[in-house]
């Protein structure tokens, strides 16, 4: 998912978004690689305290933020650190905060376009992908809303689409 980090990041702290990080004072990008993601909203929004949480040998260091850290860790054996939001481009959803709120970055077949963009093959494709290579696939936002709320959230808003992907705030 790398690939795309630079695109998404852009999207994710442009005005369409500030909403998204209203009373985030610290966000941890769960799974998040070269921070590329993190270092995008530190930069836009200096007041977050930032943190990549990823596999130690995965980390490469941003140089210069004063607000973006790494730790290192496996989000499938260790406690992720605390944060008031929780950034993640990965299909692994639990909740276990009674705060604060998650923010998923994932596809949602179906899900409204942007203006101009019918990405409703490419969504397909990608289900197909899924199914095919990993023994997975993607979800409609009915499945979504069954899964968050097995996961023991309250709520949740799709934000935005970007391309074939979303933005979902998960609510404790």
């Amino acid at each position: 998912m790398s690939g795309d980090s630079k695109l998404v990041a852009r999207v994710l702290v442009s005005d369409c978004c500030k909403e998204l990080f209203r009373g985030v004072g610290s966000l941890v990008d769960v799974g998040g690689g070269t921070g590329t993601m993190a270092a995008a909203i530190a930069r836009a929004y200096p007041d977050i305290n930032c943190t990549v949480f990823e596999l130690p040998q995965d980390q490469e260091a941003i140089i210069g933020l004063p607000n973006l850290q790494f730790v290192g860790g496996n989000m499938f054996q260790e406690n992720i650190p605390h944060g008031d939001a929780l950034l993640l481009k990965v299909n692994s959803i639990n909740s276990n905060e009674k705060s604060g709120k998650v923010i998923l970055i994932d596809m949602v077949v179906g899900n409204n376009q942007p203006k101009g963009g019918d990405f409703s093959q490419v969504q397909l494709c990608s289900d197909l992908l899924m199914m095919c290579l990993l023994n997975g696939k993607e979800r409609t936002e009915t499945e979504l809303n069954n899964l968050l709320m097995a996961a023991g959230f309250s709520g949740y808003k799709i934000v935005r689409a970007i391309g074939p992907r979303s933005i979902i705030e998960a609510y404790p």
